[in-house]
């Protein structure tokens, strides 16, 4: 088979609306519909492109090859409206068209030849790397950090964005659809592999990424306390894995809501899961940002610092009980006084552990507990200091 012009441009219209219509059938439910229009769109609208770049291709250029690259930027345009959607933003469609209008304007003055004809090739390229630039950013501004196929996303935008700037800065030297000079079929192979490829890679992304975070929000929820909010049992366990080998000075400190039993018998467990649901809110506000914090069992809880000084640790776990203390001396209208004993552990040896700072920290909570409840044991352990590294916080 011997390739022309229409014969490329018609293997990019097909490529294009494949994955376009896979967009709109993709998701049934109402909920995620509009998001499907979106996605679909960029992919619809660059087949319709194609469809007049064939047609342009035939009849040899004229007004088709005019709506054949608007179209182009248009679908540009609907491809950064769908990264905003993708991230949570809202689309703005009618403001990412307003440079279109001074292009179109420009491109029915241009001839085949001639300054103007360069300018519009240029601006054509400028504002498709325009529009990819900004989706790249979108999706880089929308997150600290990016999953792995956000990331590979971003890496295919950003090298596109420099593919297009590269070829908008040398214009008047390459031939179309590259530049201004008079279009060869080995210009228009490379063209079409170029955006073949640019779509393919594009579409998966983002077909893999709401999987990916789908995935990730499952992973969440097993991380996570339904009640309190707080992170499992598991979580911390992962915690404690992905630190092993970390040489970080820090501190564990147990919690534990004294009679917590006697207080469900009494008041109802409505009243102690509100007094639960108060545990972790005082907790997480009293603890400094970069804590970790976590309820592994029905009434206690764990709290991961990084402070190394005994002093510093006792002021923390005072600060949480005095707060606990004061703030669940009503709870649902009820004279409930609940308090808290706490227990905690120093870890300042490259020998220790987390799980045996855990294991002291429980053990310092039972020496809280003997001494009359409502109460702050930190066990001493007076060690060679460590080298103070970053540990990894939980989520």
């Amino acid at each position: 088979m011997i390739l022309d012009p229409p014969t490329l441009f018609g293997c990019s219209t097909i490529v294009f609306l494949l994955f376009g219509f896979y967009f709109v059938l993709a998701e049934e439910s109402t909920d995620k519909r509009r998001q499907s229009f979106w996605y679909a769109c960029p992919f619809l609208i660059g087949g319709v492109s194609s469809m007049f770049l064939t047609a342009a291709a035939i009849h040899k250029g004229g007004w088709r090859l005019i709506v054949a690259n608007l179209l182009c930027m248009i679908a540009y345009a609907a491809a950064w409206q769908a990264i905003r959607v993708m991230v949570g933003w809202k689309p703005r469609m009618a403001a990412a068209l307003i440079p279109c209008a001074p292009y179109l304007a420009i491109s029915i003055l241009a001839g085949e030849t001639g300054l103007l004809h360069v300018i519009s090739c240029a601006a054509r390229v400028l504002l498709i790397s325009g529009y990819t630039a900004c989706a790249a950013w979108s999706l880089r501004k929308s997150s600290l950090t990016l999953s792995t196929s956000e990331l590979h996303l971003y890496r295919i935008l950003s090298t596109y964005v420099i593919i297009y700037f590269t070829m908008a800065v040398l214009t008047p030297f390459l031939p179309e659809p590259f530049g201004s000079l008079p279009r060869t079929l080995r210009a228009i192979t490379a063209y079409n592999l170029i955006s073949i490829i640019e779509i393919i890679m594009v579409a998966l992304a983002m077909i893999a990424i709401p999987r990916e975070r789908v995935a990730a929000k499952h992973r969440q929820l097993t991380l996570r306390d339904p009640l309190s909010n707080a992170g499992n049992r598991r979580a911390m366990d992962e915690w404690m894995q992905q630190n092993d080998e970390s040489n970080s000075p820090g501190a564990v400190l147990v919690l534990d809501i004294d009679h917590f039993k006697a207080i469900n018998d009494a008041y109802g467990h409505a009243t102690g899961d509100q007094i639960i649901i108060m545990m972790s809110q005082i907790c997480e506000h009293a603890l400094p940002s970069e804590a970790s914090f976590f309820r592994v069992g029905g009434e206690e809880f764990v709290a991961i610092l990084f402070q190394s000084r005994i002093k510093d640790v006792q002021i923390i776990a005072n600060r949480m009980r005095e707060a606990f203390s004061r703030e669940t001396v009503m709870v649902n209208d009820q004279p409930v006084k609940a308090t808290l004993s706490v227990g905690g552990a120093v870890r300042l040896s490259r020998d220790t552990s987390w799980p045996e700072l855990l294991s002291h920290a429980d053990a310092a909570l039972y020496t809280a507990k003997r001494s009359g409840r409502d109460n702050v044991f930190i066990a001493p352990h007076p060690v060679m200091p460590l080298r103070d590294t970053a540990l990894k916080i939980a989520v």
